[in-house]
């Protein structure tokens, strides 16, 4: 394992690999650098985002006549690599994994409802401007056992979320320009957000499991993402807990501009 900064007698970099992620999409990372896309590369056309821990590459839907995301080098969240969605009235690629096996967070006994340690995830992005749509899809996962979705709403400056059957709106104000940091997780009688540090949705209510995820839009003609995408975390239990996430957190914000 990779030195924490600051940790007695070491001076190396801390890497948010070492939170116990099960899945991560890291545009900064190394396994994303080793596809050796240049500044920006279109990412269109099957190109991946690797899976930084795991084997569930997110890889673009070829199929359809979409507008540009791209990689960006040195991107709006604080000068450091992230894939951008530009506002636009067409379609963006939705990147999307394969089915996770097994799901995240499931009680064997159940199989749907989430474990009581569940799962969490986090996401950190720069806002984009939102001229041409009302919702802006950043992440989602969607399947019949599952509807977990996180998306912007221009009209009422809010980070919308829903959780299985159940809807939230975190009126956070934001504005295009503004880096956002989501922690979420979910465990068998609790759902739970908190945006740039503070916490929005606290309640008990049934979890239920993460099956894959897909990126930028709701489908391949639904809520283009407008912005840049910095990092995703997924973690099988609840991530505040890692023995590492308090050097994450000093680690988002040193070096993303986020507070977690």
């Amino acid at each position: 394992m990779t030195a924490k900064l600051g940790a007695a007698g070491t001076g190396a970099k801390f890497s948010p690999l070492e939170v116990g992620w099960v899945h991560s999409y890291w545009p900064g990372g190394p396994a994303f650098k080793a596809e050796g896309y240049p500044d920006g590369q279109v990412m269109n056309d099957g190109e991946t985002i690797p899976d930084e821990v795991g084997t569930k590459d997110l890889t673009s839907d070829s199929g359809a006549a979409e507008t540009t995301l791209t990689y960006v080098a040195s991107s709006n969240v604080n000068s450091k690599p992230a894939i951008r969605g530009a506002d636009t009235s067409g379609d963006h690629p939705p990147f999307s994994s394969p089915s996770f096996s097994p799901r995240i967070g499931v009680d064997p006994s159940d199989g749907f409802y989430a474990s009581a340690t569940g799962w969490s995830m986090v996401v950190i992005w720069n806002q984009g401007p939102m001229t041409n749509n009302e919702y802006g899809n950043v992440i989602e996962d969607k399947t019949s056992n599952t509807w977990f979705e996180m998306k912007l709403r221009a009209s009422t400056n809010s980070l919308n979320f829903r959780l299985s059957s159940y809807l939230y709106a975190a009126s956070i104000g934001w504005a295009s320009g503004d880096t956002i940091a989501v922690m979420t997780k979910t465990q068998s009688n609790l759902h739970y957000v908190d945006v740039n540090g503070t916490n929005y949705v606290n309640i008990a209510r049934a979890g239920f499991s993460l099956s894959g995820v897909q990126l930028f839009m709701r489908s391949t003609t639904a809520y283009p993402f407008s912005g840049d995408l910095a990092f995703v975390g997924i973690y099988e239990g609840d991530c505040t807990g890692d023995p590492a996430w308090s050097d994450f957190e000093t680690w988002a914000s040193d070096e993303l501009g986020a507070t977690i």
